[in-house]
């Protein structure tokens, strides 16, 4: 973590993976956000906050994937043809080349999603289970 990341605070502060989040923070002069605390008001603390780094136990991820298949389903299978392509084309690419981005699949597919979470997000991190 670096002076220009910001964290957003949203799990107990006596879970091991916040203190070492704050830790991490405080000694790299970065930002911390805390959540409001109010779950339907979630995604509009991240909206402005706009954190870098988000720091998660794997049932929050498991749920915004959950939330994510069951739109691109709604959409139709044009659409999640296009997903599931756009996905392991990113998934081979971090597999093989250690990148996660890609111009075209990030732009055309990806973007609703990296707005939802801020649009700054450089780390999402998880040190639970596995996911």
């Amino acid at each position: 973590m670096t002076s220009t990341d910001t964290h957003f605070s949203y799990l107990p502060l006596h879970h091991v993976a916040e203190r070492a989040s704050y830790i991490n923070i405080f000694y790299s002069g970065g930002k911390i956000g805390i959540f409001n605390g109010n779950l339907k008001l979630f995604l509009d603390d991240i909206a402005v906050l706009k954190p870098t780094v988000f720091i998660s136990v794997p049932r929050i991820y498991n749920k915004t994937m959950t939330s994510v298949l069951l739109k691109i389903k709604k959409a139709g299978s044009i659409v999640g043809t296009l997903f599931n392509v756009a996905f392991n084309s990113k998934l081979s690419s971090l597999q093989k080349c250690n990148t996660f981005t890609h111009k075209l699949w990030d732009r055309l597919v990806f973007k609703k999603t990296k707005l939802a979470l801020g649009g700054r997000l450089k780390y999402m991190i998880t040190a639970a289970a596995p996911i």
